[in-house]
């Protein structure tokens, strides 16, 4: 039977039942996103013990049996999509060298492979240009080693279990940081807070959810395997052979980014009218030249073949080499100039924050959450993309949004449609999503 983490390609309607097995043990919101309304973010650090290691290494075991399984999305989706809650848990460098199955002092497998991962989020600060961590909410500046995720379209349900966490984990971890998210909806559609449209080009991971292909000129989903986010669980049921090595291993599971991104809404409005007025175009027209789409989806270039108002995946830039029609570092163009199969690609998870509730110095943003089978190959080089003003072609320009620039890196006909100096970096870490079977068995010897 085929592993998950080795399908390079969709996986198809008579495959799903064969491998119902490894969907089980398959945290969720991987291949499919959960789709609620609201979701918690509980971050962790294990007090440092033999007791308390124990502790934990129990309620993760006891955990394990609650968490959403792929499988459970697949079933959920023939029932007609339950209100129920989801759950995931993951896992950071520091938390697997806690309980002693990584040495960060000497980089072996089982994650080697990944040294984004092995090194955390604080370690890529040169390479990224990230803000420094000593600027980072008090929360991120400590020692995470786990995240609960906990979503829910009911909010008093979601708090009830965020309650009952809370009190099952007290006794041997500190809860670092509570992070809560709320979608935000706009004419129908999933908006991040500048307004903008999103999670409209995403990998598609199953045939059945592939649109027809008549016609195509650029798609996310064909050719778009699980391999792309899925690697070998280290932890998970392995076969070993004779010498001690590893032939097989069962079950998958794969690397998350998490950022928490504010957002400054107010200044973006302020700035998108005065380029407006600058550049002679409605504030329509000038909001779509940053993103590289109108705020209701809608890509400023179609392809030429045909323009289909439901489509909105569907075209290249073959027809706009120079960047006339859409700018060459319009964001959705800088992460995925559509020209080849080589282009780093993630699956995106996000969703919106209003700290403004909390107090009247908090902030809004997007809690920005990504899955991929390597950090290093996919998140952190589509972010050096974005950085770097010749990246992933000559002339680009840096990211009109999401990029975090050397001083000087971006070029004069990039000053007017850049607008990266209003997303700033909060805080955040790397994680492993394990399969459940590894959790359930975690800490056993």
């Amino acid at each position: 039977m085929t592993r998950l983490h080795k399908l390079n390609v969709p996986i198809k309607k008579d495959q799903v039942d064969a491998l119902r097995e490894q969907f089980e043990q398959l945290q969720g919101n991987i291949l499919k996103g959960f789709g609620k309304k609201n979701s918690i973010f509980i971050f962790l650090e294990f007090k440092n013990s033999e007791s308390f290691q124990a502790q934990a290494q129990q309620w993760i075991r006891d955990f394990a049996p609650q968490i959403t399984s792929a499988q459970y999305q697949i079933d959920d989706k023939k029932e007609g999509y339950t209100d129920r809650l989801c759950r995931s848990f993951f896992i950071s460098a520091k938390g697997y060298e806690y309980f002693g199955l990584l040495n960060l002092s000497n980089l072996q497998k089982p994650f080697k492979d990944d040294e984004a991962f092995c090194f955390g989020m604080r370690s890529a600060k040169n390479k990224l240009q990230d803000s420094s961590p000593i600027h980072w909410e008090k929360g991120y500046q400590k020692k995470i080693h786990a995240m609960i995720l906990l979503t829910c379209n009911n909010i008093d349900e979601l708090q009830k279990e965020q309650t009952n966490v809370l009190s099952q984990i007290g006794n041997f971890s500190i809860i670092c940081l509570i992070e809560h998210g709320q979608v935000l909806f706009k004419c129908g559609k999933y908006v991040e807070p500048f307004g903008y449209a999103d999670s409209i080009s995403l990998p598609i991971f199953f045939e059945a959810d592939i649109p027809r292909e008549e016609d195509i000129v650029w798609r996310p989903g064909p050719g778009v395997g699980p391999s792309l986010v899925l690697v070998p669980d280290p932890h998970g049921k392995q076969d070993r052979g004779k010498n001690g090595l590893v032939t097989k291993h069962y079950h998958s599971g794969s690397y998350i980014v998490f950022r928490k991104l504010q957002q400054d809404v107010d200044e973006f409005k302020t700035r998108l009218e005065r380029y407006a007025n600058n550049v002679g175009l409605s504030k329509e027209a000038a909001a779509a030249r940053i993103i590289g789409r109108y705020q209701n989806g809608t890509p400023l270039i179609r392809s030429s073949l045909r323009s289909l108002q439901d489509d909105l995946n569907n075209f290249n830039y073959d027809d706009d080499p120079d960047g006339d029609i859409c700018p060459l570092n319009a964001h959705i163009r800088k992460m995925n100039p559509r020209n080849n199969s080589n282009i780093p690609r993630i699956v995106r998870r996000s969703i919106p924050y209003n700290d403004k509730e909390k107090s009247e110095s908090g902030g809004v943003g997007l809690l920005f959450t990504c899955y991929q089978n390597n950090i290093t190959a996919h998140f952190q080089r589509l972010q050096k993309w974005a950085n770097k003003p010749n990246y992933p072609q000559h002339g680009a320009g840096v990211d009109s949004i999401i990029s975090q620039p050397e001083q000087d890196s971006y070029s004069k006909r990039d000053q007017q449609l850049t607008f990266y100096d209003l997303v700033t970096l909060r805080g955040g870490e790397y994680f492993f999503a394990p399969s459940i079977y590894t959790l359930e068995h975690f800490g056993e010897t």
